[in-house]
């Protein structure tokens, strides 16, 4: 979201101070899980279309899983675990450390 435009009565917004928020929010790293299918339940296809909203890049590895890269802003963060957990042992998260951290913590306290 860099170009917005917003049209109206009272439009004197700083849109580089706009953009520079959503800069801020974005994390650097993304998060790298690994996919497979290996439990018949189309996790590689769910996982596909559940982050497909997001700036991601997918890889197919030799063992017939995913490995899947997504870039995302900090207030996403939650609902993209939330979304992981979702997976079961389908999906293995292999970085950032601190998603990793956050699924651990969530499973077992």
């Amino acid at each position: 979201m860099y170009d917005i435009k917003i049209i109206g009565e009272n439009n004197d917004f700083d849109y580089e101070q706009i953009i520079s928020y959503m800069q801020d929010k974005r994390n650097a790293e993304p998060i790298v899980m690994n996919v497979t299918d290996k439990y018949k339940n189309n996790a590689i296809e769910r996982a596909e279309l559940i982050f497909s909203i997001y700036e991601h890049e997918n890889q197919t590895n030799k063992d017939g899983s995913y490995t899947i890269k997504i870039w995302y802003y900090s207030y996403d963060e939650m609902e993209i675990i939330n979304n992981i957990m979702s997976f079961g042992p389908a999906i293995k998260v292999l970085s950032p450390e601190s998603v990793i951290d956050k699924i651990k913590e969530r499973i077992f306290f």
